[in-house]
């Protein structure tokens, strides 16, 4: 038999597997071909070509499923019997074949005498093999032992720091755990081909990723040791560290791409260059401002067209070459500060300090005068630049010169508008003023404005460049024109104007779209000989500037100036103008303020004139009025002690009582009503020296609740029928700083009031309440009640509220009480209000400072 005869001469004979083991694989079927009848599975030639010894028989499927179920390798002896009955024993080693992701793919065995149990000696002395020479440990490489299933067996050091696992965390483990997913296939196959003979080695670069996100690029060298009698033993792997490699790699090709797009760069840019200068000599020579390059020497070695224009230095070929001493010598140049100029010696310039070998920095002169041979004049801003070359050597002078001749005579208008606005401000002030100088001893007299605008166009005419001035009023929704001022020409033709234009509005000088101009304002200029007004005459005025005055957006006035027909008028000229119309509005609008003011305070003057006589007539009534009433007064208390006296004797039996009582209740009611006209004198006579300022009080530090108490008995004694209730804090004392009798009449009024405007069955309510810092004092009544509107009027001198019936007691008085209170209590530092609704009564308090909390 082939098989046995190879087996029995020490060969190792190959097989390959399905993954199941179901079938063999076509490459081993060929060495199996003597002995397969029909080629179907391993049951069938083991059991059935090759017969396992029975007692072999179960151990060897057990064996064959737990390699399936695990995926492992294994090895196991066994006893074959052949056709002819013979037995041999052999060992058998099955080496699992994967896919992706350690998946079985299949498997390749070795089969070999029992004499030499090669398998299993050779397994075990692999980490031997691989430690035994101290250069493993030490090696630069990563070195790796793996089983021929995959597992890991042993690692040195510097595979642990590549990959970046620890050896107790490799050892065992199959070598997918440290694969990524992507290179597993590649390891399989690769593995697999080694496996079956096809390949001897592979080497392989790859990007492997450490655990703490690290990725290196590993060159990875693999074989498989093979024993001398054929069959594998292990797995070896050298790992060599390519990143740095790499990196290095990857940086001489960026420098060689950088390197050739330096090149190209370069390139470009000598052609860039040469259209640069090509384009710079063309700019040179457009370039609007004079351009001088100086060698170290001062010797002009470049000059474009514009500084040979400027300066009147003819062709280029006069210039190169010339030192600037020689260029300039017939030049002379001005500093102008302002209104000074000043000289510049030649040998001051840089140019010159710079042979005489004087440091020179950029410097940029302003407004410098140039004198020309020929007598112009320009004025000049002059740059000086120097040049260096790389090691900071002087090498040269760039000179800039930029004509400002236009920019500084548009400075000097601008200057000369400016004094003229100033000076003209000033005067416009002062016009008002000294219109107010010219009003009489009766009054305020109106100023007059034709006064004010006649002096206004007086000084506009001889601060501006212009022949004529005016001024014209624009009043009215139809826009009726009022000559204000004129000033530059005769005096008949100002009458004329003015007597043509009191009869005018603004759409009989212009048209629509002119007077939008003037209300968006805008200035309006015009030739009147080619385009006249619209139905007025143009008094052959051909440069007229017509501008707005404008106050708050609306059109007020007209300001127009007249100058030659050659003058033309510049936008530095029109704002000049348009600021101009603004400050003659403002100064019209004050001549009318002040009119209107002066008419103001003749009416204030005359009431105030009224006041004081209405004040001297209240003064001497009350004092009239009270002599004829003490008088009554006394004789009624007279007649009322003696007929109290007759009353006492009973001299007189026919004085009854019911007598009595008839004659004491009119000398009561006298009596009562004339301590109420006695009241209301004394409160005109206190209103009276309140409109003085004559009302004296004396202040003293006093307690508010006897001021209370006193008033409540007060008016307890004149109306003892009355309810009062008084409700106060524990306290007893309440110190305020007040005049106690002023106090005592403002409680008195608030109580007089409330019981006057109260049913006589309702009782009246007083508190005292501490609020903080303040003392409030507060009187209920259970009156008609008042409106939000009267609550604010009560207050008010001689005001009455209509409509309220007294329901007890005499008249309601003059109006003065509520008055006289709220001025008693705001002179003592506090305030007044009151609480009150319609038809459910009103609450009227005041409130005063504590004495300790006065200032």
């Amino acid at each position: 038999m082939e098989l046995m005869t190879q087996v029995e001469k020490g060969r190792v004979l190959q097989l390959l597997w399905s993954h199941d083991g179901s079938a063999l694989a076509p490459e081993s079927r060929s060495l199996w071909s003597s002995f397969t009848r029909r080629g179907e599975g391993m049951e069938q030639l083991w059991g059935w070509l090759i017969a396992v010894h029975p007692d072999d028989h179960e151990r060897v499927k057990r064996a064959w499923r737990e390699a399936v179920t695990s995926i492992r390798m294994f090895t196991i002896r066994y006893r074959l019997r052949t056709a002819e009955h013979q037995e041999q024993v052999v060992t058998l080693l099955c080496v699992p074949l994967l896919k992706d992701a350690g998946q079985l793919e299949g498997w390749v065995s070795w089969v070999s005498r029992e004499r030499e149990p090669m398998f299993l000696a050779e397994l075990s002395i692999a980490p031997e093999l691989l430690l035994s020479n101290g250069a493993a440990t030490q090696s630069p490489l990563g070195i790796v032992c793996l089983s021929l299933d995959q597992h890991i067996i042993e690692v040195n050091e510097r595979y642990c720091q590549i990959t970046g696992y620890s050896r107790s965390e490799l050892i065992g483990r199959r070598l997918h755990y440290v694969l990524p997913a992507n290179l597993q296939t590649m390891v399989n196959l690769n593995q697999g081909q080694m496996l079956t003979g096809n390949m001897q080695h592979v080497i392989y670069e790859i990007a492997h990723p450490r655990p703490d996100g690290q990725i290196l690029w590993l060159k990875v060298t693999a074989t498989l040791v093979w024993h001398a009698q054929g069959f594998p033993l292990y797995f070896f792997a050298w790992i060599e560290d390519l990143t740095l490699q790499r990196q290095l790699e990857q940086e001489r090709v960026t420098l060689v791409a950088r390197e050739q797009a330096a090149q190209k760069a370069l390139q470009q840019a000598q052609q860039e260059a040469l259209a640069l200068g090509s384009l710079l000599h063309t700019v040179f020579d457009t370039v609007m401002d004079g351009i001088i390059i100086y060698n170290a020497d001062g010797t002009v070695l470049q000059i474009n067209e514009a500084a040979r224009t400027l300066l009147e230095l003819g062709a280029e070929e006069n210039c190169l070459g010339k030192p600037f001493a020689e260029l300039f010598r017939d030049y002379q140049i001005y500093q102008v500060d302002n209104e000074a100029v000043q000289r510049i010696p030649l040998e001051q310039l840089p140019i010159l300090r710079m042979q005489r070998g004087e440091t020179v920095s950029k410097n940029r002169m302003t407004s410098q005068l140039l004198r020309f041979p020929s007598g112009r004049e320009r004025y000049l801003d002059l740059t000086i630049t120097p040049l260096h070359d790389h090691q900071g050597d002087l090498t040269g002078l760039v000179s800039i010169l930029r004509d400002v001749t236009a920019c500084h005579d548009q400075e000097s208008r601008i200057r000369k508008a400016f004094h003229t606005l100033s000076h003209v401000m000033e005067t416009m002030v002062s016009l008002p003023l000294q219109a107010d100088q010219h009003t009489t001893e009766e009054g305020f007299a109106a100023v007059s404005l034709s006064v004010v605008g006649q002096h206004l166009t007086k000084v506009l005419c001889q601060m501006l460049d212009c022949t004529m001035v005016g001024l014209a009023a624009v009043e009215g929704p139809k826009a009726h024109m009022h000559l204000v001022g004129i000033s530059g020409c005769s005096q008949e033709m100002a009458a004329h104007i003015q007597q043509d234009m009191e009869h005018s509005t603004l759409s009989d000088y212009l048209d629509e779209a002119s007077i939008a101009q003037l209300r968006a304002n805008q200035v309006v200029i015009r030739d009147l000989v080619t385009q006249p007004f619209v139905r007025r005459s143009t008094y052959g005025i051909r440069n007229f500037l017509l501008a707005p005055m404008l106050l708050e957006g609306q059109l007020v006035g007209t300001f127009g100036i007249d100058r030659l027909p050659e003058q033309e008028y510049i936008k530095e000229e029109i704002e000049l103008v348009k600021a101009l119309a603004q400050l003659a509005a403002l100064v019209l609008e004050r001549v009318r303020l002040l009119h209107a003011w002066a008419q103001t305070r003749a009416s204030e003057l005359a009431l105030h004139e009224a006041n004081c006589r209405f004040d001297a007539f209240l003064s001497l009534a009350s004092h009239e009025l009270r002599t004829p009433l003490t008088g009554i007064r006394g004789s009624i208390q007279l007649v009322l002690r003696r007929l109290e006296k007759l009353a006492q004797q009973k001299a007189t039996p026919q004085m009854t009582e019911t007598t009595l009582r008839r004659l004491r209740h009119p000398l009561e009611e006298a009596i009562s009503r004339a301590t109420a006209q006695d009241r209301m004198i004394s409160d005109l006579l206190d209103v009276s020296r309140i409109r003085a300022d004559r009302l004296e009080m004396t202040l003293h530090p006093t307690n508010l609740r006897e001021i209370v108490h006193h008033a409540v008995q007060d008016i307890q004694y004149l109306a003892p029928e009355r309810a009062i209730k008084l409700h106060e804090p524990p306290r007893k004392i309440i110190v305020i700083t007040a005049d106690a009798d002023r106090i005592g009449q403002v409680v008195s009024n608030y109580l007089s009031n409330a019981l006057k405007y109260s049913v006589p069955d309702q009782p009246v309510e007083l508190w005292i309440t501490k609020e903080g810092k303040i003392v409030r004092v507060s009187v209920k009544d259970q009156g008609p009640g008042l409106t939000t509107q009267e609550q604010r009027a009560v207050w008010k001198r001689f005001y009455r509220v209509k409509g309220i019936e007294v329901q007890d007691g005499s008249g309601g008085g003059l109006g003065l009480g509520l008055y006289l209170c709220r001025m008693i209590i705001e002179r003592h530092g506090g305030q007044v209000g009151v609480h009150s609704i319609k038809g459910e009564g009103s609450t009227f308090w005041f409130t005063l400072p504590l004495a300790s909390e006065r200032s």
